[in-house]
């Protein structure tokens, strides 16, 4: 069950997937469409999750689930990767490259291989934390500092 992402739970479980990319305002709109599709059917042993997405930046996409009312299972989080490998698939793009740090500079998100990112940071540096795990720490720990996340660890 789709729920818009001002209304859902702020307890809600996240997915944060970073693009390899920019993303095109017509390939937002495409991951948009497919993303709605899917949340409104998105399963767990036959039970409707409230769910919802954003795309942010034209570069992450972030799925939530309400689990409150019925939890995520391994099947469930199955299909939810299976749409990401879709959308993949249509915009020849990576989502899942961990070894990708994207980070501000200048106003623009860059990203760079963990090892030329070790080159650059700084403890003021801006950092996207795709490690946040609710709603919650999406909003308040997601965009921060990078002396204030697991960032941190590359600091000299």
């Amino acid at each position: 069950m789709f729920v818009p992402y001002s209304e859902i739970a702020n307890s809600s479980r996240v997915w944060v997937y970073q693009s390899d990319r920019i993303l095109s305002d017509k390939e937002v709109i495409f991951i948009q469409q497919k993303l709605l599709a899917f949340c409104k059917d998105w399963k767990a042993h036959q039970a409707n999750l409230k769910s919802s997405y954003e795309v942010l930046h034209n570069r992450f996409i972030i799925l939530l689930v309400d689990e409150q009312e019925q939890k995520s299972s391994g099947c469930s989080i199955d299909s939810s990767v299976k749409v990401i490998k879709e959308i993949e698939a249509v915009f020849g793009i990576d989502l899942f490259n961990r070894t990708q740090i994207a980070f501000e500079q200048n106003g623009e998100i860059i990203t760079l291989s963990t090892p030329e990112f070790k080159k650059v940071v700084q403890s003021d540096t801006i950092v996207f934390n795709n490690l946040v795990t609710t709603k919650a720490d999406l909003e308040e720990n997601w965009k921060t500092v990078a002396s204030n996340s697991w960032h941190a660890k590359f600091l000299v």
